[in-house]
């Protein structure tokens, strides 16, 4: 959670894959801040969350972010993100993907945004 642009974020790990993902809620004012500041993905800076969460210039953008983030903390290559999932809809106790004390769920997330995980693992190989 060290990265400007994560509101929220839950890793993911496959034991058949070299690096974990993460399920990220999107910081959306730094997001739109870095998008706007960018010369590739001004043009989208104000497209709704729930759109800028599909894009895939977005998603690199919150990706290498991430990574920068993990390797000024040190670490290791295999625990660096290899992809990223972003979801606009904010995780609460009655959605069931955080406790009430704003715990993640991780078996819940993983669950939630199961689909979600198996394409960023294909698509990122």
């Amino acid at each position: 959670r060290s990265c400007n642009l994560v509101a929220n974020i839950c890793v993911h790990a496959n034991s058949n894959a070299k690096q974990p993902i993460a399920v990220i809620i999107p910081h959306e004012a730094h997001l739109r801040q870095a998008l706007s500041g960018n010369n590739a993905t001004s043009s989208i800076a104000e497209h709704p969350l729930s759109e800028l969460c599909k894009e895939d210039a977005v998603q690199k953008l919150v990706l290498k972010s991430c990574n920068e983030a993990g390797k000024k903390n040190q670490f290791k290559t295999m625990e660096l993100l290899q992809a990223v999932v972003l979801t606009p809809e904010e995780w609460t106790p009655e959605s069931g993907l955080v406790t009430a004390a704003q715990k993640v769920q991780r078996r819940k997330v993983a669950e939630t945004f199961d689909k979600e995980i198996k394409e960023a693992y294909k698509s990122s190989s």
